[in-house]
């Protein structure tokens, strides 16, 4: 295993240049990115759907063949509707996201103004809601900030997770070539 993890230093360091790369285009170019991932979760559902198709045919027989074929049915059409129209899936998402954080904010004063008999420092959960509801309306009301918001989160994930990939990989090699080309076992001090 120790060996494999010495090899294996290359992949730990293209797969962190990928995520920082990533990263540096979510930030560059917000929408593009959303759209990508819209396209790509867009053509997954396809093609599960068209694989549950053909799964179809070794169950005819099955109690669960109209399940499964709607199953099928609707992963293609989504899927396909995505492909056609990934803006509307991304804003349809966004007006989701805005709607849940509004509605949490109004539950998290209400419980704020009923606990403040039983605990103290109640104000942060009535503050915690309020900032919910003014990220639900911000996103409602300037829905491309949400997305450039969301992606803008993303990038920044994928750059530090990249980073951390590469210092891996680094980690790896300077093992490998203390020990000679194989990992091996640094001896016990």
């Amino acid at each position: 295993m120790e060996t494999q993890i010495g090899r294996s230093w290359t992949l730990w360091l293209v797969r962190g240049i990928v995520a920082l790369l990533f990263g540096l285009v979510a930030l560059i170019s917000p929408f593009a990115t959303l759209t990508s991932l819209v396209m790509v979760a867009a053509a997954f559902m396809v093609v599960d759907g068209i694989f549950a198709f053909f799964s179809l045919f070794s169950r005819r027989d099955s109690p669960f063949f109209w399940t499964s074929f709607f199953e099928a049915l609707v992963g293609v059409a989504l899927g396909v509707l995505l492909l056609m129209w990934p803006g509307v899936a991304l804003l349809t998402f966004l007006y989701v996201l805005a709607a849940w954080a509004v509605v949490t904010g109004v539950f998290e004063i209400v419980s704020a103004v009923r606990l403040r008999k039983v605990i103290e420092r109640e104000w942060a959960l009535g503050l915690a809601g309020l900032a919910s509801i003014v990220f639900g309306v911000a996103v409602l009301v300037f829905p491309g900030l949400g997305m450039v918001a969301t992606s803008w989160m993303l990038g920044g994930y994928a750059i530090i997770f990249g980073v951390l990939m590469m210092n891996i990989a680094i980690n790896v090699r300077r093992v490998q070539h203390k020990f000679g080309g194989g990992m091996g076992t640094p001896k016990a001090v």
